[in-house]
Parts: C-alpha cells; structure tokens; sequence
C-alpha cells in the first residue's frame, strides 16, 4: 500500500481550506457524529458535545496528503465516584489543586459504618480468644479454683434440716425418678429424637447454603442478562439517534429548514442515547455487587454449616468423666433430700458430699485434659465468621471514600458537602496536565489505512495561527465504529515539545504524513 507524504501545503490552499472548514464547523449541531469526507479537497463537518467550535473534519489533499481537526486533552483523565450511596460528609480538593497517588478527595458519612468495625472487631478477638484458650488450656488461676472446689468438696460435710411434707415428698421422688433417667441416658448414649434434631439443623444449614447460592447464582444471571438487553437498547438508541441526525443533516443540505418536529424527534433520540447509557452502566455497577455479595454470603453460611456439623459431632463423642459424676451427684442429691424428708438424713449427707467431691475432681480432671476435636472446630468457624464480617465492614468504610489513583490536578468537582452521592455517578474529575496528546475526530478508513503508528505529524492550532508543532502518531483505534456512512477511527497523536499557552480542548489540525522533508 502507497504511505501518505507531507508537501508542503501553499498558505492560500491551506487558508482556503481552513476557512472552509471553519464555515462547515459553524453549522453542525451540538452532537453530532463526525461526516468524513472521502474525496480528495472536500471538508465535511462534524461537532463534538466538549467544544463549541471547530469541529472534527477531515481533508485528503490531491496529493494525498490528511489533514484532521484535533482536540488538545490529557494522557490521563480519571473520573471518579463513590462505591455506596450516601451523603457526603466532607470533599478535600476544589477544581485546580494538586494531588498524589492515594490522597483522599472526599468521603461519606461513614460513622455508622465506623462503629459497625469496631463491633466486628470486638467479636473477632472474643472469638480468637475462646480459640485460643482451647488450645492454649486453661490459666493457672482457673487450675486454682478447680483445686479450692476440690479442698471444698473434701471438707464438706452438712446435716440439712427440713419440714416433711406430701408435697415435698412427691417433689423429691420425682426429682430422684428425673435424675436416674439422666444418668441412664449419659451412660446408654444420646437419645434418637436429640440426633434427629442436630441431624435436622445440620440438613437445613446445608438447605439454606444451597439455596442462597443457587439464588445468588441466578440474581448474578438476571443482572447479566439485564445488561446484555441495556446494551441491546444501548445499540438501538443510537441506531435510532443516527438515522434521525442524518436525515435532518439531508434537509439542511438540501436548503430545506427543519421543523420543530424535526429538531424535538433529534433532541429526544440523543437523550434515549444518553438515558440507555446511563441504564447500561448502573446495570454494570449492579452486577459487580452481585459478584461481590455471592463471595461474602456464601462464605458465612458456610461457616453456619460448619459449626452445625460440629454440633452434631459432639453429640457423638464420647462421654466425658465429670458428666458422669455430674449426674450421679444429681441421683445422689435427689436420694439424700428424699432420705432426709423419709428421715436417713445423715448417710444421704454422705452421699452428696462424696459425690460433690468427685465431681470436683472430674472437673479438675477435664480443665487439665485436652479439648475435644468438636470444640475446637466450633471455635474456629466462630473466628472464621467474625474474620468475614470484619473484612465486609472494613471494605464499606473503605469504599465510602473516593481516593486518587494517579498523581494530577482536580479538573472538576460535581458535588457538594451535604448532597447524597449515588454509586457510580462522577463526583471528582482528575487529570495529569504533564502530559498531553492530541485526539483527531473520526478518520474514515480509507484515510486510517494510509497512517502508522509512529508516523510523523505536523500540527498547527486555531487559536495560536503562528504556533506548529511535530510529533508522531502514539495510537490508532483498533476497532472501528459505524458513522452511517461508514467505518471510522479514532487517532492519538503525542507532540515532541509542547507550548504553555495551549489549553484544554483547544482545537487543533493535525498533518499526517510518513516522513518529514
């Protein structure tokens, strides 16, 4: 393929051209997609939303020779927003200040949420500390009480007195009937109808993590389709937006005035472009949640379901010493008040003081023996629970703040102290004004075929007529957008040296050729 030169362009063939240009500029509506002209010496207009005038042109020269209107605009231009709906609390920067990587721009008011990390941080060490007092074992203060219940016990020795009763008596027998039938349990196992209930909360953690995450999973596939029609609507929109701009750009060139029919159909086909965007990008910001909420929530019932099944593998485990004891000091107990109403006061004492004293021991026992593989996992998934709801709190506050990501100046400022922010609307605009670049308006793809990247550019600027500077091409839009009449590109082009007068969306005309004279 032939790679376009720069000749050097007559001032009167260029002036010519620039005013004709300019002439074309002045009658494009604010909007409009860029016309490109596909003859050699014919300029064709266009307008863009971000400057009143010129607007983007293109112009081929008979001796091949492009010529396109420009923008002056940073490298790097962020917008940024909020991540939570919210009132703003306080905004740190106004349009023109400097910033660094990180510095906080503004935030919510986040005082609810702040208090909210500090409860999740409470629980979190109350979990990490029954944690780690399970496999730690016990301190020597409670070896030392477990040791005093002991001495207790030994030197226990009481005679209780009582007025006898049928009442009482009746009491007594069924307390005594209550405690062997404790015991006998400990000693043949759980009971079927207290596994059925353990095995029915594990069933229904489990039911209850399977349902959300199939609701989770399909809340994620609703969203997702959602946006696939916004972006369908998206497309119609603007499909509907070009055949009604071009069909008035028709009449206008044609001689024939517009009605005002015609210009209220064009202004509501831009707004349904614009409303369909809109739609589209909460959409987007709707489905990251989904994402983020499908993390989190199956992360807690998980660890719901964890400490479900310890529950019911406790039950299983063996039984301990010092609930043995337990309940043969409760049979004792019952048998020495039944003794002690029926008159055998004294032996019953005995009993009660023995079996007081072996229970003492049983507990000194356990509080010196291992913990269980059931406690300690119950244990553990209560941490893992409060780890989970510490980070979710943590990440809110964080997201209530709006930070810089590049170092730059503030561009734009959108909203006030005091206002409710929305999650996903600009609030701050941040540039870095060291480094700038020059964007062309759309290039039909008969003139992009002759650029490369690297190519070298002359470019002069409306506003400064004595001012020309070099540089190359930095970037070639990749994939091209149907204009109506059409294929067209997007061109960025990086001067060698820069000149401080020039400002933000200046227009400029870029002179595209593959090599210098």
């Amino acid at each position: 393929m032939q790679r376009v030169t720069l000749r050097y362009v007559a001032p009167g063939l260029l002036s010519a051209a620039l005013l004709l240009s300019a002439c074309a500029i002045q009658s494009s509506p604010e909007g409009a997609e860029p016309i490109v002209a596909a003859t050699s010496g014919t300029v064709a207009s266009s307008a863009t939303s971000s400057a009143p005038a010129p607007a983007p042109t293109e112009m081929r020269l008979s001796d091949g020779t492009v010529i396109a209107n420009a923008k002056v605009v940073p490298q790097h231009v962020i917008n940024l927003g909020f991540e939570l709906d919210g009132m703003v609390s306080e905004l740190n920067v106004k349009p023109g200040d400097t910033v660094s990587v990180g510095q906080v721009l503004g935030s919510l008011d986040t005082r609810r949420l702040v208090l909210e990390v500090e409860q999740a941080r409470a629980e979190l060490a109350e979990a990490r500390a029954n944690y780690e007092r399970l496999t730690d074992g016990v301190s020597d203060s409670e070896l030392a009480q477990g040791r005093a219940q002991v001495d207790e016990a030994r030197a226990r020795l009481a005679v209780q007195e009582a007025t006898v009763t049928k009442q009482d008596l009746d009491a007594a027998r069924a307390q005594l009937r209550e405690a062997r039938a404790n015991e006998a349990q400990l000693r043949t196992g759980p009971r079927a109808v207290d596994v059925a209930a353990l095995q029915a909360v594990v069933d229904q953690a489990r039911a209850r993590l399977q349902t959300r995450e199939d609701g989770l999973a399909a809340d994620k596939l609703r969203i997702e389709l959602q946006v696939e029609r916004a972006a369908n609507e998206l497309r119609d929109a603007q499909d509907e937006y070009s055949r009604i701009y071009w069909a008035n750009q028709n009449g206008s060139n044609d001689g024939s005035e517009l009605s005002q029919g015609e210009i209220d159909a064009e202004a509501t086909a831009k707004r349904a472009v614009e409303n369909a965007e809109k739609r589209r990008d909460e959409l987007l910001l709707t489905l990251e949640e989904a994402r983020k909420a499908e993390v989190t929530e199956r992360d807690t019932y998980q660890a719901d379901l964890r400490e479900a099944e310890a529950r019911l593998d406790r039950v299983f485990a063996p039984v301990l010493p010092d609930q043995i004891a337990a309940a043969e000091k409760q049979v004792a107990r019952a048998q020495a008040d039944l003794a002690k109403l029926e008159g055998a006061v004294r032996n019953a004492n005995l009993d009660v003081s023995s079996a007081e004293l072996r229970q003492a021991e049983a507990a000194l026992a356990s509080l010196m023996a291992d913990p269980r593989t059931s406690d300690l996992a119950v244990a553990e998934a209560r941490v893992t629970r409060a780890e989970v709801q510490l980070k979710q709190v943590e990440l809110d506050v964080e997201r209530g703040q709006v930070r810089s990501p590049i170092a730059g100046t503030v561009a734009g400022v959108l909203i006030e102290p005091g206002q409710v922010a929305k999650s996903g609307n600009t609030a701050i605009v941040v540039a870095d004004l060291s480094a700038w670049q020059l964007t062309t308006a759309d290039l039909n793809e008969l003139s992009v075929s002759q650029i490369r990247e690297d190519d070298p550019v002359r470019i002069t600027f409306f506003a400064l007529p004595g001012l020309e500077l070099v540089g190359k091409v930095a970037y070639i839009e990749t994939m091209g957008r149907e204009s109506g009449i059409g294929t067209s590109y997007t061109v960025t082009v990086i001067p060698d040296t820069w000149d401080k007068r020039l400002r933000w969306n200046m227009s400029a005309q870029v002179m595209f050729s593959a090599t210098m004279p």
